[in-house]
């Protein structure tokens, strides 16, 4: 049975209202802040300022300048100012650099969206996910549309959202979500997606390097199940498999590995089909972490 609350989300956040606008908001948020700028700014109130409670005072009036009229976050979050700092903590300023206090934001406000989208559920994610995709749409019209939508929404989503927290070699941390995409990485999946159409006893290949070990994970999907056999495999610079899977009447084949960076990896999906002779639309996508 649906909670009062959660259905009340469900119907604030049902597309074409203005919760839609929210996430346009976030967008233009996590696209045009600049939180380098933001950090000089509480870096300068610091080393200017003498007493604590009017460093506390100050940096967050920076704050809430810095991502007016992005109030709604505080609303969702029911907080007055998700970043006030706790006097208890704010001697920790003093040694900080602006790298720190950068990280410091994007932690936070990563870490406070994600736990309120956690805390309210799936009848909160659908809608979000709804608008999410909406808003990659707008920005990205052209490679949303280069394919079957589904399947290319689908992969998008697979790439971004993070397994069951008990799965093996997990890709992000299970804190930060099950299930609920992060957009970062959503802009990063629709912008390295490729859609391909096929045929029996064919193979796509896509070569791809890394400057960083940060784990990668490699997404393929399609909209038809019965019948469709595909392979996906990451093979390594020296072309040994690593990772290799066919899929058992499924519609989506996934699989992550941690690169060498520099070596240059290759994404092979397959076309193993026996019975249907058509050929698979399939999109095909990475991310980094």
């Amino acid at each position: 049975m649906i909670q009062k609350k959660h259905y009340n989300y469900l119907t604030v956040a049902a597309p074409g209202t203005n919760f839609e606008k929210h996430f346009q908001n976030m967008q233009y948020f996590i696209n045009n802040i600049n939180i380098r700028d933001l950090a000089n700014k509480i870096l300068e109130i610091i080393k200017t300022t003498k007493q604590v409670v009017e460093i506390i005072h100050k940096i967050n009036l920076a704050i809430l300048d810095a991502i007016n009229p992005f109030s709604f976050i505080f609303k969702l979050l029911r907080l007055p100012n998700p970043f006030a700092i706790p006097l208890n903590a704010i001697h920790d300023f003093f040694q900080k650099t602006t790298d720190d206090i950068i990280n410091f934001l994007n932690t936070e406000l990563l870490r406070k969206l994600n736990e309120y989208t956690l805390s309210h559920g799936t009848s909160f994610a659908a809608p979000l996910i709804t608008n999410l995709l909406a808003m990659l749409k707008t920005e990205y019209k052209e490679k949303m549309e280069a394919g079957d939508e589904a399947s290319i929404s689908k992969n998008i989503l697979i790439a971004s959202s993070s397994f069951n927290g008990q799965t093996q070699n997990n890709l992000y941390d299970p804190k930060i979500g099950f299930g609920i995409p992060n957009y970062k990485l959503m802009k990063q999946a629709i912008e390295n997606s490729v859609f391909k159409k096929i045929e029996i006893g064919i193979n796509y290949e896509m070569k791809k390097s890394f400057e960083s070990s940060q784990p990668v994970r490699v997404s393929s999907s399609w909209v038809a199940n019965n019948g469709i056999e595909m392979e996906l495999s990451i093979l390594n610079g020296k072309g040994e498999i690593v990772f290799k899977r066919n899929n058992n009447n499924w519609n989506v084949l996934v699989g992550e590995f941690t690169p060498i960076p520099g070596e240059e990896y290759t994404f092979r999906i397959g076309n193993r089909n026996r019975y249907r002779r058509d050929p698979v639309d399939v999109s095909l996508t990475y991310v980094q972490k």
